[in-house]
């Protein structure tokens, strides 16, 4: 959604104005140029995608300036917050799925089906809203106590604090390595060229990963403060296709070494910031 909003989806249209593709029209009707309103919304098994879907939105009309403007004027006609966040969640996974089935297509050549992609939608959609609505995220928020200051490593151990930022087009990332002492050993930063703040968290995290591999350290811990890393990092889930090589470079160095990875609350992580 946050790509969607700023047009960093990676369309012919976008690939095209960085000399990344010869051609800015769409892959798969081939006769108009795809940007991000085409691609969602204007080729024609996407309009049956949206006019099928449960939601019986009309897609945004040739002379409506953004996405995002759009979809608010959709959300200010809904008249109870039960209702804003079945449109926002249907119209975010409806979004996701014509994106993913567009680049299977692209990418593995599958055809695209509208209904299929309802039924993708519909389902994702169903089983956030039951988790949404359900208690077990209250009990389980208050079981697990995350750390709110940082814990010193054990002894003859190194602990990492990695984060990152992406702001206005700009990111950067840092990295702190201490002992159990609560010592500086050292510490990075640096500017990167990311497209999401998802990407500068794991380009931190891969960097720590990368000192301790290449360097040997023993008896390491890393940390961030990014849950959606976290998560992302420690399920057998495939990955986003636009992180999924960072993701598994990590994923790489930590099955061939002793690290731990946890996650860690913003508080506790400050060092990194």
């Amino acid at each position: 959604m946050c790509k969607l909003c700023v047009n960093a989806l990676a369309t012919k249209e976008n690939f095209y104005k960085k000399n990344c593709s010869p051609s800015p029209n769409c892959p798969i009707c081939h006769d108009r140029i795809e940007p991000v309103k085409h691609m969602l919304f204007e080729c024609d098994w996407t309009r049956a995608v949206w006019f099928s879907s449960s939601l019986t939105l009309i897609p945004p009309s040739p002379g409506t300036s953004s996405v995002l403007q759009w979809l608010d004027t959709r959300i200010a006609a809904t008249t109870s917050k039960k209702e804003s966040s079945y449109l926002i969640s249907g119209f975010a996974f409806v979004a996701w799925s014509i994106w993913t089935a567009r680049n299977k297509f692209v990418f593995e050549h599958n055809l695209v089906c509208p209904l299929l992609i309802i039924k993708s939608a519909s389902q994702a959609q169903s089983e956030f809203l039951s988790l949404l609505n359900s208690s077990c995220l209250e009990s389980l928020s208050s079981v697990i106590n995350y750390p709110s200051q940082w814990i010193p490593p054990p002894v003859l151990s190194v602990k990492f604090n990695c984060d990152g930022t992406f702001k206005r087009g700009s990111a950067s990332i840092g990295v702190v390595r201490r002992n159990s002492d609560g010592s500086l050993i050292n510490g990075l930063g640096c500017k990167v060229n990311v497209i999401s703040s998802l990407q500068s968290e794991l380009l931190a995290i891969r960097k720590a990963y990368m000192i301790i591999t290449q360097q040997r350290i023993a008896h390491s811990i890393v940390e961030s403060d990014c849950k959606v890393v976290v998560h992302l990092l420690q399920s057998d889930n495939a990955p986003p296709w636009d992180s999924a090589v960072v993701i598994e470079d990590i994923r790489f160095m930590a099955s061939v070494s002793s690290i731990s990875f946890s996650f860690v609350a913003r508080s506790g992580n400050r060092a990194a910031h």
